[in-house]
């Protein structure tokens, strides 16, 4: 599946929203999903 996650944070400055798209990111692509992600500049 593809997958988009979309944060209005920039990435990878460090902060409890992006340690949650990290981890997700992660968890996606280790069950085989194609994992975008999308943030401010």
């Amino acid at each position: 599946m593809k997958i988009g996650i979309v944060s209005p944070y920039a990435y990878p400055r460090p902060g409890g929203a992006n340690s949650y798209i990290r981890e997700s990111y992660s968890e996606l692509r280790r069950l085989g999903h194609d994992v975008r992600i999308i943030t401010a500049p």
